[in-house]
Formats: structure tokens, C-alpha cells, sequence
């Protein structure tokens, strides 16, 4: 990853180089400012930490101008079909001096101008100061996978990959106490809000224009959900297939060694099959398991011995952490870097693969997101049961629930969690259904806590 920041009004290098002083982690590479002045006096800075990948010389570094210098970028993320859109671009005359994706958005940018993100197959965050219009063009990937901040400061508009760069332009720490209303119901906070007051996220599939003062955040795209009847459950099998290897293939695209999570399930197993099959070398995979003690409060049994086979099927290069207790001394760490609670343990595992693939990689590919898309969290199977159990008289499931005892640590805690959630969703509207099986709090329960 990358760090990216910027500010519109009043900015010089000493501010963009504090900015990128808090997120100095995301690019130990390399780091640049650049800073200018508009017709209106106000002065515009970009800032960005490298983490370099593709095209590791220096023709790389940013921010970056276009060759005539009149648009200048910071980016975070990869454009998986920068190869592509680069063609395209040459036989439209444009002209090129490194081998970077980032060269390429701005190439795109200055072709097809805002509608240049619909091109773009990626994970990406980045900034655009047009000279030319006096304007400042951010947008994020469609699945929001690189995270941009935003918010109006007594500098001026800002941006940032992270909360804590914002922060340094004196901005209040103040809750948000709707966005607080809606982190007890999720356990995490959705867009745009943040839960700092004045603190805002751009949404997924998103770009803003600043212009002259004046903000505007447009939607460039959004998933379709139309059914389609045409073809057999094995043309679609076939499909998934075919897709889940060109993703593959094109986040192989890397001037750095890779290699990927391993957890034993589904998703990241495939993900290294997937891997090995398009490359035909040895893929270097990491896994995180966990003592027998901590196996006790979980019904679910051990994915390590799972990890372990799908490591000996592929040949892989196998490294293999076993979480302890001293992992609670990282979460002062973890918070720091979270910016934002996110109630999801797996940011502990996620961070000590991360560590230890470091010492040797840059990069790892992994299967998160599977769950959403093929429906493998509980609430998915609820909807299911849900079918079967408004079938059984009320009475009779009221009796049930009511000997149900209530949550507690240990192995069926998550269980009885889920049961509790579905007995008081099953018979609901589906979309309020859908929203009782994966929120927490309710809003009685929440009263209860604010006062």
C-alpha cells in the first residue's frame, strides 16, 4: 500500500510533509510534496509515501506530473489493466516515460477526464490536481478496498488515506454521536460518516470534485442484482471459474515477490490453487492458528490442519504462526493503525501475517470477500432457516426460544447469539429480516446505554 494526502487552501511543504509523517508505514520506499499556487491565492499540496511494486526505478515517484505538467497525482492502490488502457492510450497518441499504472491514470484522465474511472479494474485511492480547471479529483475503487478521508479544515479541504493525517491540521477530536447511534447497530460505521465530528469517508465506486470551494461526490457505478435465466447452473460454475482465474492472473502482475494468506478455508485455499495453477511455481502462503485453549471457545473446529493439507497438495512455501497471549499487547498498535473501531478480530491475525510476511514479501493475495459474494456468513444461512422455521407454529418456537439460555463465553456462544437473532427476525419483512441478522444493538438496547 501507499499513503496518499493533500489540502486545498493553505498548504506548504512543512504541512504535507506532517501529514505524511503519521502515515509514513504505508511507504517505506520512498515519499514526495508537491505544492503550488492557484489564480485565487490559495496554495494546493499532494503528498505520497511509496510502497513501490510496479516500475521500482525512480521514474515511479510521485506525486507525478503528466508530461506537459499541467496535472499532477498521488495514488494508492494498482490498476490491474493498466497494460491495456496504456495501449489504448498510445494508439490515441499519447506518450509515455516510465512503466508505472499511475502514469497511465493520468493519461486516462487527461483523455477521458472524470469518466476515466469506469476504465479502471483495481484497488485504488488517488488525487488529481488539475492546473488547467483549478480542480482537485479523488476517487476510490469500486469495492472501496483503499480507504480516502476527507474533511474541511481551517487550512482548507483536506484528504488523507488515514484519519491520523487529517487530524495533525488541528482538526476537533469530537465523537460523532449519529455515526456512534450507528456503530452500535453495525459494530462498524458506515459512509460516508466517520466517528470523528467533520471527518468523512468517500464512499466505494465514488469520485469527488473540488473546484473553487465547492464539493460535489458522484457515484460512477454500483452492482446490478438482475437475474438472469439464460443459462445452466454449469455455464455459471464455468463463469465464476473463468473470472476467479483473470482476477487471479492480473493481481499476479508485480515487480516484488508475493505470496498469499492461508487460512484452510474455501476462499484463500482457492486463491493459492488458483495461483500455483496460473504461475506454475512455488507460492509462498502464510497461516495464523490458535492454542487449544483458545480452539475451547470455539465451536468451529481448527482450519490449520485444512491449511496444512491445501500446503502439502500445492507445494508451498508453508509458514505457519500460532497466535499467543501476548497478543493483547498489540492492540494499542492495532488501534492506532484502525483509526476507526471495527468490532472484527481478524485484524489481529490479519496484522501478524502481514509482519511476518514482510521479512520476505511485499505482497499477498487473499480471500477476503469470498463470504460476501458466494454468502458464506451466517445471516446468509438465516435467510434460509428462516424459511423452515416460520413454519413451525408460533407457539411452539416461543416455548423454544424462551429455554434458550442467553450468551455466554464459551463454544456455543456465537451460536446461541445467531439463534436469539433469528428467532427474533424470522418472520419479519425480508429487508428488516436481513438487518436483524446482521446488526447487534437494537435501538431499545442502545437507549438503555445512553442513558
Amino acid at each position: 500500500m501507499c499513503g496518499i494526502c493533500g489540502l486545498v487552501g493553505q498548504a506548504d511543504s512543512e504541512t504535507i510533509s506532517s501529514m505524511l509523517g503519521t502515515i509514513a508505514h504505508r511507504g517505506p520506499d520512498d515519499s514526495g510534496v508537491y505544492v503550488t499556487e492557484t489564480s485565487r491565492g490559495e496554495t494546493v499540496g499532494l503528498g505520497h509515501r511509496r510502497l513501490s511494486i510496479i516500475d521500482l526505478s525512480a521514474a515511479g515517484h510521485q506525486p507525478m506530473s503528466s508530461l506537459d505538467g499541467r496535472i499532477w497525482l498521488t495514488f494508492n492502490g494498482e490498476i490491474y489493466n493498466y497494460l491495456e488502457i496504456r495501449q489504448d492510450l498510445i494508439s490515441r497518441g499519447h506518450r509515455f516515460r516510465s512503466n508505472t499504472d499511475s502514469e497511465v491514470i493520468i493519461a486516462a484522465y487527461q483523455e477521458w477526464g472524470e469518466q476515466c474511472v469506469i476504465r479502471f479494474n483495481g484497488m485504488f485511492a488517488f488525487a488529481i490536481w488539475d492546473i488547467t480547471l483549478e480542480k482537485l479529483f479523488i476517487a476510490r475503487d469500486r469495492l472501496g478496498v483503499k480507504p480516502v478521508y476527507y474533511a474541511q479544515t481551517k487550512q482548507g479541504f483536506a484528504f488523507a488515506s488515514e484519519i491520523k493525517a487529517l487530524l495533525t491540521l488541528g482538526l476537533p477530536r469530537e465523537i460523532d454521536l449519529s455515526a456512534l447511534h450507528q456503530y452500535l447497530t453495525f459494530l462498524w460505521v458506515p459512509d460516508p460518516k466517520t466517528l470523528f465530528q467533520g471527518v468523512y469517508k468517500l464512499p466505494p465506486a465514488h469520485y469527488l470534485s473540488y473546484q473553487r470551494g465547492e464539493m460535489v461526490v458522484t457515484e460512477y457505478w454500483d452492482i446490478k442484482f438482475d437475474e438472469d435465466n439464460r443459462h445452466t447452473e454449469e455455464y455459471w460454475a464455468d463463469a465464476v471459474l473463468a473470472s476467479l482465474r483473470a482476477a487471479t492472473k492480473s493481481q499476479l502482475v508485480s515487480d516484488v515477490p508475493l505470496g498469499a494468506f492461508l487460512s484452510g478455508g474455501i476462499d484463500s485455499s482457492s486463491i493459492v490453487a488458483l495461483m500455483y495453477k496460473a504461475t506454475g511455481r512455488q507460492v509462498n502462503t502464510y497461516t495464523i492458528g490458535f492454542t487449544s485453549e483458545d480452539l475451547s471457545y470455539d465451536v468451529i473446529p481448527d482450519d490449520v490442519k485444512y491449511a496444512r493439507q491445501v500446503g502439502k497438495l500445492f507445494k508451498t512455501n508453508y509458514h505457519e504462526t500460532i497466535l499467543k497471549p501476548e497478543v493483547f499487547d498489540l492492540l494499542p498498535k492495532l488501534i492506532w493503525h484502525m483509526d476507526e473501531p471495527i468490532a472484527d478480530p481478524a485484524i489481529i491475525t490479519s496484522f501478524l501475517i502481514c509482519r511476518a510476511a514482510r521479512e520476505t514479501l511485499t505482497v499477498l493475495l487473499s480471500g477476503m470477500g469470498g463470504d460476501e459474494i458466494f454468502a458464506g456468513y451466517p445471516r446468509h444461512l438465516a435467510v434460509k432457516l428462516a424459511e423452515i422455521y416460520n413454519l413451525v407454529p408460533s407457539q411452539v418456537t416461543q416455548m423454544i426460544v424462551s429455554a434458550l439460555p442467553a450468551s455466554k463465553p464459551g463454544p456455543f456462544n456465537s451460536i446461541l447469539r445467531n439463534l436469539h437473532k433469528l428467532a427474533k427476525s424470522a418472520n419479519l419483512p425480508f429487508q428488516a429480516q436481513y438487518l436483524g441478522y446482521g446488526t447487534y444493538f437494537t435501538n431499545e438496547e442502545k437507549q438503555k446505554l445512553y442513558s
